[in-house]
């Protein structure tokens, strides 16, 4: 009998230190694109030369690594391990519900991720996450794209009992939410904000070291934050004041215009999520005409950057979650 595509989540836990696997899920979720678990076997034929056959004598097999990619929703609890994952820094408050701002770090904690695919369970450990993509286009729901590089495989028995199941849990929506951006201050402003993405890229390197077969260390290299956000303006001040410095400028900036921007969604009173950066240099297209006429768009393009005090980026999540 075929296996069902469809019974298949993914489960996450912060490891208590590199090397020592979580035994079961914090968060376990379902998946909306991609897999539960990830391994390449790169292998290729030997080439040499032979004295009686122009086929390969043999393969080689290069560095497997395991790990996972996929996309899901951001449910309001596991988007904050995903977040913590991500940047390395936490801080709670609170006595329930609790506040968690997460910032930018040089560490970022190991975790396990668990695979199940129709009753069949792998585990990838001492994983970090290279990529993390939290998006959202009109009124959808956020969508949030992962990937993870790790060290090591295991075969669990079973999957354990879940912390926090999310599989029937709500996730966050735009409608409800508050967006603000401005292009050339550190104080952003409420605007017309159709859709936007926020990706914070680790640029998570497998060492090969030669006595294994999967990766003998993964490290994290400089940490990319980037922001978009789709503007429908009712003037072209924003993109005027990022092309020359101010709204009514006459010539081009030889230096990049830093703004500013947050968002935040609210699932109810005591839950929200909110991303926030005070410096960042913005990039914009002259908007295209259209025969077919409509609203015009911009599309921001922003590059989170240091400021001279304070987090670069800040994820704050509020919820149940006592800590992570």
């Amino acid at each position: 009998m075929p296996l069902q595509k469809k019974l298949a989540r993914v489960g996450l836990a912060k490891q208590s230190a590199k090397g020592t696997a979580a035994t079961v899920p914090a968060f376990a979720f379902g998946i909306r694109d991609g897999g539960v678990f990830s391994a390449e076997l790169p292998q290729e034929r030997e080439e040499i030369t032979q004295s009686a056959s122009l086929i390969a004598p043999a393969a080689n097999r290069g560095l497997v690594v395991p790990g996972a990619e996929f996309s899901t929703r951001a449910y309001a609890g596991s988007i904050g391990l995903l977040l913590y994952a991500a940047l390395g820094g936490i801080a709670t408050t609170g006595t329930g519900p609790y506040t968690h701002t997460i910032t930018p770090a040089t560490a970022l904690p190991w975790l396990s991720v668990f695979g199940q695919l129709d009753g069949n369970l792998i585990k990838a450990f001492d994983c970090l996450v290279d990529e993390l993509e939290i998006s959202w286009d009109g009124v959808e729901p956020l969508e949030v794209s992962a990937s993870m590089i790790g060290r090591s495989v295991e075969w669990p028995g079973s999957f354990g009992t879940v912390t926090n199941d999310e599989e029937l849990a709500a996730y966050f929506r735009p409608v409800g939410g508050t967006f603000k951006v401005d292009v050339d201050s550190a104080t952003p402003v409420t605007a017309s904000i159709k859709a936007g993405s926020l990706k914070i890229a680790n640029n998570v390197e497998a060492i090969d070291l030669s006595h294994l077969a999967t990766p003998g260390e993964v490290w994290n290299g400089a940490q990319d934050i980037d922001v978009g956000l789709t503007l429908v303006p009712d003037v072209l001040d924003d993109w005027r004041t990022i092309l020359t410095g101010t709204a009514a400028g006459t010539s081009v900036s030889a230096v990049p215009i830093y703004g500013s921007f947050e968002v935040q969604f609210n699932l109810d009173a005591n839950t929200f999520l909110k991303l926030a950066a005070s410096r960042v240099a913005f990039a914009v297209e002259f908007p295209e005409a259209d025969s077919g006429g409509g609203s015009v768009e911009l599309p921001l393009e922003g590059l989170v950057v240091r400021p001279a005090s304070g987090a670069p980026f800040t994820a704050t999540v509020k919820n149940t979650i006592v800590s992570y």
